[in-house]
């Protein structure tokens, strides 16, 4: 679950918490996690072109609900559903951040750049393949 809620054994449950880069390295790190590479966050999403899986910044999958595998993670939750999520992916100096739904008009999921360090996003903590 994102930063600020809890799994309750059939969806993440609270108020998802806002970060700055910064200070989501730090909350992942003390609980011994990570903020992940963005090929490893959007393989919870389908419908990918091969530039998105890779990491690249401005490249598109299907939308959270179009995604088997999103939207039984995300349940219904419009605010997990939206809103940037900070990875640890970096685009010569800018880090990424996976856009999970930018408007209505606009559903899909796309790898953008966050100019930004300072702005606030939404962090997921992962721990690495094969931890404990």
């Amino acid at each position: 679950c994102p930063e600020g809620m809890s799994w309750n054994g059939w969806r993440c449950e609270g108020d998802p918490q806002l970060y700055d880069l910064s200070e989501a390295t730090t909350v992942c790190q003390s609980r011994g996690f990570s903020l992940p590479e963005v090929p490893r966050f959007v393989e919870l999403l389908d419908g990918c072109d091969a530039a998105a899986l890779s990491g690249q910044a401005g490249r598109r999958c299907e939308s959270c609900a179009a995604s088997k595998t999103c939207s039984a993670m995300f349940t219904n939750d419009s605010i997990m559903r939206s809103g940037q999520y900070w990875t640890a992916t970096v685009d010569g100096a800018d880090p990424l951040a996976v856009d999970m739904g930018p408007s209505a008009s606009d559903p899909d999921v796309i790898v953008s750049q966050s100019a930004d360090t300072g702005s606030q996003n939404f962090v997921w903590c992962i721990q690495e393949k094969g931890g404990a």
